[in-house]
């Protein structure tokens, strides 16, 4: 998940590598790429297309950055997230399966900024999760808990804090609300008491199933502790609270069961 774009105010926020050419031991094949709008879950009208092959030795050309900062901040294309797929070898591996790798790009979130709006958000962790389920061997949907052992998403912007912890951020709360369901349906088969404590209510961890904690800062207090500046400035953080609160109004409206809350 790459959620900058490659140039934004001329200057270089990701170089791609994406593109076929060999990086040292490991070699980058293009296989195909596609948009995807983010306001509608259809596909764009361009179809599926093979990628043309670019030696990654080539740096950008005064044309190339003229083009990508001119897509990066063009007003008049609608926001739209860019599926790649391409595969990943190592020259000292030759024997081993290619690593098939899917790609999901939004260049529409600027550098310290935010996106347009929560909806946005929620779309682009839905795609990324829509993703993930495709490559599970393990059936899930999307209201679902995530399981384990699935393949790792890896997350990145220019710095790799604000709008990646951002992401990060109000993905971990929706899959903790989402595991706060479950656990509320157990109960509520098991004939408990909502209130009662159990064996999540301690040890590491236990905060994720709090129905007190503020989860949205909680997490950030985590992540900090593991990457500096996550969420780095305040409109960032207000994101993950507005986010958040539009997944579990959503979820209200969908259905009737056990109520979620965001404190």
């Amino acid at each position: 998940m790459a959620l900058t774009a490659e140039v934004e105010r001329g200057q270089i926020k990701c170089h791609p590598y994406w593109h076929s050419g060999d990086y040292g031991p490991l070699k980058v094949k293009a296989l195909a790429e596609k948009r995807v709008p983010i306001d509608s879950t259809k596909p764009a009208h361009s179809p599926l297309r093979h990628t043309p092959q670019r030696r990654s030795t080539n740096p950008f050309t005064a044309a190339e950055m003229n083009m990508a900062l001119g897509a990066s901040e063009s007003s008049n294309e609608s926001p739209h997230i860019i599926v790649r797929h391409f595969s990943l070898s190592h020259s000292a591996f030759p024997f081993q399966p290619l690593r098939e790798v899917t790609q999901l790009q939004y260049a529409y979130w600027p550098d310290f900024g935010t996106t347009s709006q929560p909806a946005h958000l929620l779309k682009l962790i839905e795609h990324c999760n829509k993703v993930a389920r495709s490559t599970s061997n393990a059936n899930f949907g999307y209201h679902d808990v995530e399981p384990e052992g699935q393949r790792p998403v890896l997350v990145h912007c220019s710095a790799g804090c604000g709008r990646t912890g951002t992401f990060c951020t109000v993905d971990s709360v929706l899959d903790m609300l989402k595991r706060q369901r479950a656990e509320g349906v157990m109960r509520f088969h098991q004939g408990y008491n909502h209130n009662r404590s159990n064996h999540n209510d301690s040890g590491a961890g236990a905060w994720v199933f709090s129905e007190t904690e503020d989860l949205v800062a909680k997490t950030v207090e985590d992540f900090r502790t593991q990457r500096p500046s996550m969420v780095q400035n305040l409109s960032q953080f207000v994101l993950c609270y507005e986010s958040v609160l539009e997944w579990v109004v959503s979820q209200m409206a969908e259905s009737d069961g056990p109520c979620l809350s965001a404190r």
